[in-house]
């Protein structure tokens, strides 16, 4: 171990963690000489760790060094830890693997709404820390929307906002996480759930035969590309639409005629309105004169 090429690593370490949690662990070290005490010199590239800086080893011997390891992220990390003798710079070394689970949940938040209505919810976080800290944002789930950076001012609180903006039906488990190299993960469970609104029943228009009545329709268009619509009428004698064209741009909503003309004054008519699109589901109505 002493000389010549470099030495092999004596040991490959695997230590399993959990975010913020601290481990110790103990690492032996001999002393590759029989005449002599080594003061070994200790070097790592593995963060988040605390550990003498030397450790003395009798001749012959073997001490155990103790490294406290508090990892801050979830993941798998390598690097490695490396005892020196300063008077020759022989050195024995191990790798080490720190498989660390990530914290729990700071809480669970419910976000529920009907598909095309977003919902907002506000997250606070404050910076401990007397440096600006930006945090990493990672969102996981269908329909959030929010920004991928957070900064926070030395000792400040802010305030996250989060927008669950659901495009069609679902009900699943998401999560959000604010993630900082000295903070650590600081994460949110999400329940989503997106319903669809069904369909409409439309107020009766009344309109005298020759005439028609018209009803306002809103169509609302959440997501970041313009959409064409497509619509279907069931009783087109009765009832239409206008524009023929619809076109709904990005973050925005139009507003469409369903106009009706009467046939028959003693009767009441009806027709089923559908508006379909491929990027943000469909509406449902009824209406009736």
């Amino acid at each position: 171990t002493a000389h010549g090429e470099e030495p092999l690593a004596e040991d490959h370490i695997v230590l399993n963690c959990k975010a913020r949690k601290p481990l110790v662990a103990e690492i032996p070290v001999r002393n590759f000489y029989n005449d002599r005490p080594v003061n070994f010199r200790i070097e790592t590239d593995l963060i988040n760790t605390r550990g003498a800086s030397n450790l003395v080893v009798q001749p012959g011997d073997a001490q155990k060094y103790k490294l406290e390891v508090t990892p801050l992220l979830g993941g798998v990390y390598t690097g490695s830890i490396t005892f020196i003798d300063p008077e020759t710079e022989a050195y024995l070394w191990y790798t080490v693997e720190i498989r660390t689970e990530s914290p729990k949940a700071e809480k669970s938040i419910d976000l529920i709404t009907k598909i095309r209505k977003a919902v907002a919810f506000d997250i606070n976080l404050r910076n401990p820390l007397d440096e600006v800290v930006e945090f990493e944002v990672i969102m996981n789930g269908e329909g959030i929307i929010g920004e991928d950076r957070f900064v926070l001012l030395p000792g400040q609180t802010g305030v996250y906002e989060l927008v669950f903006s659901p495009l069609k039906p679902l009900k699943e488990i998401g999560s959000v996480a604010f993630i900082h190299e000295k903070l650590g993960e600081i994460w949110y469970e999400l329940h989503l759930e997106a319903e669809d609104p069904g369909v409409v029943k439309l107020d009766t228009l009344q309109a005298e035969l020759g005439k028609t009545a018209i009803h306002k329709i809103e169509l609302e268009n959440p997501s970041a590309n313009d959409v064409a619509v497509r619509y279907m009428v069931s009783n087109p004698y009765n009832f239409d639409i206008q524009p023929e064209n619809l076109m709904i741009p990005r973050y925005s909503s139009i507003v469409v005629d369903c106009r009706y003309s009467p046939s028959d004054l003693n009767t009441i008519e009806s027709t089923e309105i559908t508006f379909e699109t491929d990027e943000i589901g469909i509406w449902r109505f009824y209406a009736y004169g």
